[in-house]
């Protein structure tokens, strides 16, 4: 409850997820938040687009539909305008799985599943870019 306690005393007013999956973490923080803080704002980004499909069903079942909105990108590519300096949560779960160099590029390439593993030399290629 310490780290809950936290994030509330902060009074976020943007919360990103990179790397959304199944959209649990953006939920929960919303859920967190949401009486706390009415005006904090809420984005979730994917490369894999049916990552963001099932992130879409956990938002709306959770009926945060309006609070979280849901990006297809690699990291932050096509909002890094809206967001930068902004960003006062941030959760990441890159991928981290040691896997060839061809194999990381491709995996980035067709922002597919194995996007959110394949995290090529020393599981951390993504964090250097």
């Amino acid at each position: 409850y310490l780290e809950e306690s936290f994030i509330q005393s902060l009074h976020p007013l943007l919360c990103l997820e990179i790397g959304i999956g199944c959209g649990f973490g953006i939920t929960s923080l919303c859920s967190l938040l949401s009486k706390s803080d009415p005006n904090c704002k809420y984005i979730g980004t994917d490369i894999n687009p049916e990552a963001l499909k099932v992130a879409q069903k956990t938002v709306d079942q959770y009926k945060f539909t309006s609070s979280i909105k849901l990006v297809k990108a690699n990291i932050v590519d096509s909002i890094e305008s809206e967001i930068a300096g902004k960003i006062d949560v941030l959760l990441f779960n890159p991928p981290y799985v040691e896997t060839s160099e061809e194999e990381y590029k491709e995996a980035q390439e067709k922002g597919d599943i194995s996007a959110s593993w394949a995290g090529g030399k020393d599981g951390t290629q993504l964090l250097s870019q």
